[in-house]
């Protein structure tokens, strides 16, 4: 079973809680749950209670990566530019 969705401000649980049904119980990681309820003739029911741990966001505080980006890489493309422009008026590599 994998958590797909959680309540806004819940984290979704870190890895998919694997179990087999066999011979009406179940069984999580090995070992034998009574969380099984029903008959075959009936249906079973499985209840499984997860306790989620609340998580936390982190507040917003400044500027998005993709604005310095957008204003640090051609501020870099130019750099680089003016050093080879530079090199290469002044006669470039002498042997």
């Amino acid at each position: 079973m994998t958590e797909l969705k959680t309540v806004d401000g819940y984290n979704l649980l870190a890895a998919p809680i694997e179990f087999t049904l066999q011979n009406g119980k179940c069984l999580i990681n090995g070992e034998t749950q009574n969380i099984v309820e029903g008959t075959p003739a009936d249906g079973y029911t499985v209840s499984l209670t997860i306790n989620n741990r609340k998580g936390f966001t982190l507040p917003h505080t400044g500027v998005t990566p993709s604005l310095w980006l957008l204003i640090g890489l051609p501020l870099l493309v130019a750099g680089l530019l003016v050093l080879v422009f530079r090199y290469n008026r002044k006669g470039g590599k002498r042997s």
